[in-house]
């Protein structure tokens, strides 16, 4: 249980590294930047099924709806972005029991879930705080 709670927390941590540093070098303002990043957290169970032969098409499908929404979202309903970094915990939490995919490493689910929460909760209320840096407006300089 320990474990988890740390992994959990290295998560959370890289997670507000990563918000500090796309805001440090200006990468919020693109909107591209995290559903990018979104993409690849989902593309990563798709390597890990590759590399143990188990259940490579779930995880592609899988994969391909995150992939599909983190970009509709990204363009159509930024604000629902938060919410979908959260919502890819239910995946974590399927490979807990019902996904099997063996080259998951033991960490990484409770790493990926401090992850997503944290960008998560820092996309709900970055927009709900009327920032306008990810609503795709230029600050200025």
């Amino acid at each position: 249980m320990y474990d988890n709670l740390v992994q959990c927390f290295v998560g959370v941590v890289l997670a507000l590294i990563l918000i500090f540093v796309a805001s440090t070098v200006r990468f919020l303002r693109d909107i591209s930047f995290l559903p990018t990043v979104l993409s690849f957290i989902a593309g990563y169970y798709v390597l890990f099924a590759f590399l143990s032969g188990e259940s490579l098409i779930l995880e592609s499908l899988i994969a391909i709806v995150f992939i599909s929404l983190s970009v509709y979202f990204g363009i159509r309903v930024p604000k629902l972005l938060g919410g979908l970094y959260i919502s890819h915990v239910l995946i974590d939490l399927l490979h807990l029991n019902l996904i099997k995919n063996s080259s998951v490493p033991s960490w990484w689910i409770p790493f990926c879930i401090g992850f997503d929460v944290a960008i998560g909760v820092f996309l709900i209320f970055f927009f709900d705080s009327g920032n306008s840096l990810l609503k795709g407006e230029k600050a200025s300089s």
